[in-house]
């Protein structure tokens, strides 16, 4: 694994685990299961989560391509129901990593902070 990688491994890692990340996933969850979203369109105006997406994607070097995210839901989870799998890719180095995630336990706490 390449250092670039290893950054890209820690900002996602980030973005589902921790609580800066919240409205991260809330902004994730409001589209529909499948559908490809821009990382750095869902971390606008978030704390440094813009700032460091837009390192990652090279924005301030204009050389990388842009980080992309998916969630499908997944009903046959070990775990029990109400899980997800969220899927980050980069095609421009064909990098991706995923997550299995307890959407209906995000979505109950966020319900219940409302």
């Amino acid at each position: 694994m390449t250092e670039y990688e290893s950054q890209l491994l820690d900002m996602t890692a980030d973005l589902v685990a921790s609580r800066v990340s919240e409205r991260f996933l809330a902004r994730l969850f409001s589209a529909n299961s499948g559908q490809w979203l821009s990382v750095l369109s869902l971390c606008h105006q978030i704390d440094d989560l813009e700032d460091r997406v837009k390192t990652l994607e090279g924005h301030t070097e204009g050389r990388l391509g842009r980080l992309d995210v998916v969630y499908l839901d997944y009903p046959q989870s070990l775990s029990g129901e109400g899980f997800c799998i969220i899927f980050f890719f980069m095609d421009t180095i064909g990098w991706s990593t995923h997550a299995v995630y307890n959407k209906r336990l995000f979505l109950r706490k966020a319900k219940a902070v409302i």
